[in-house]
C-alpha cells in the first residue's frame, strides 16, 4: 500500500473481493496462494476506488517479480472468479470497516488511522464502480469472444 501510494480505505475493499473470491469459488486463502490473491484483489480495488491508481505497468515496476503479462492474467481471473462483481454496498463497506476498527482497538493499533468516509463520497464510489464493473464485463467478453 504505501510502495504503490494506495489510500488506506483500499484495504477494506480488497477485504470485500477476498471475500467474494473465497464464497465463489469455494477456494481458501493459504501460505501458497496469500500473496498473490492478496495483491490482485489491492490493484483491482486500487482501480475501482481510488481516482490516482497506478495502471499494470507501473505495478510491475514496484512488483518486480511479476511481469505485465503476469499481472493482467492474475487480474483477469480475479475478475472472472467474483465475475465481475466489483460493486461495493455502503451496508459491505462499513461491516468491514467497523471490523478493522475494532481489531485495531483491541490492539491498541492506530496506524490506519481510519475514519468512516462521507456518504456522498460513499455515492460517488458505488458510481464510478458500478459503470466500471459494466465496462470490465463488456473489455473482457469481447477479448474472450475474439480469443476463441
Amino acid at each position: 500500500m504505501i510502495m504503490t501510494k494506495m489510500e488506506k480505505e483500499i484495504i477494506i475493499i480488497t477485504l470485500i473481493y477476498l471475500e467474494r473470491f473465497m464464497f465463489n469459488t469455494g477456494l481458501l486463502i493459504n501460505s501458497r496462494n496469500w500473496k498473490r490473491l492478496l495483491f490482485t484483489a489491492m490493484i483491482i480495488a486500487s482501480k475501482i476506488w481510488d481516482d490516482d491508481s497506478y495502471e499494470n505497468n507501473h505495478f510491475a515496476q514496484v512488483f518486480t517479480h511479476l511481469s505485465v503479462s503476469e499481472i493482467n492474467a492474475l487480474e483477469r481471473t480475479f475478475l472472472e472468479m467474483i465475475n465481475y462483481k466489483v460493486y461495493v454496498k455502503c451496508s459491505e463497506y462499513f461491516k468491514y470497516f467497523f471490523i478493522i476498527k475494532s481489531i485495531a482497538l483491541k490492539y491498541n493499533f492506530d496506524g490506519l488511522s481510519l475514519v468512516p468516509i462521507s456518504i456522498s463520497k460513499m455515492m460517488k464510489l458505488q458510481e464510478y464502480a458500478y459503470q466500471s464493473q459494466k465496462k470490465l464485463r463488456k473489455r473482457y467478453a469481447l477479448n474472450n469472444s475474439t480469443s476463441n
